[in-house]
């Protein structure tokens, strides 16, 4: 068998050269097998041709799924888009309640809360305390306003 492939493989790049390698064999004492010769030569075409094939539908597959990921991804920036483009047409059309005023809870003044609370003062003593409106250390205290500075300060103060 391996006479036979060394054959083949030079049958291959030497065609019409049987006669030749007849010669030789019968020379050496090789047996010359020309169409066992020749079947190996067709089967390993036709392995070649498998092979060449199956690299094609591989690339093929590969190219098929880098486009379809490729669509996939588009569609799922695409949706992307839609829902913060729909969310923010929300948020900008949306008519305000009062439930969703901005709310801005700082911890110090979850302390300053908790300090009045512990005193057993209102929210109006507190700020009268303070030398403000009701109305503002309540807005204070439900985080819709922040004190400006020098109020800040007088907070800090009345927590010491």
């Amino acid at each position: 068998m391996d006479e036979a492939l060394f054959f083949s493989l030079q049958l291959e790049k030497f065609p019409g050269h049987e006669e030749v390698m007849r010669q030789f064999a019968d020379a050496n004492g090789i047996p010359f097998d020309l169409a066992l010769i020749y079947q190996l030569i067709e089967d390993r075409r036709r392995d070649e041709q498998r092979h060449k094939a199956e690299e094609a539908l591989a690339r093929q597959d590969k190219d098929n799924e880098d486009c379809l990921g490729s669509w996939r991804s588009y569609n799922n920036a695409k949706r992307n888009l839609s829902a913060a483009a729909s969310e923010v047409h929300q948020t900008l059309h949306a008519k305000p309640e009062h439930s969703d005023v901005l709310r801005q809870e700082t911890p110090w003044m979850t302390a300053v809360v908790a300090h009045r609370r512990a005193q057993g003062i209102t929210q109006a003593e507190f700020a009268r305390q303070l030398g403000v409106s009701v109305r503002t250390y309540q807005e204070w205290e439900q985080g819709r306003r922040q004190p400006s500075g020098p109020a800040e300060s007088i907070l800090r103060r009345a927590l010491s």
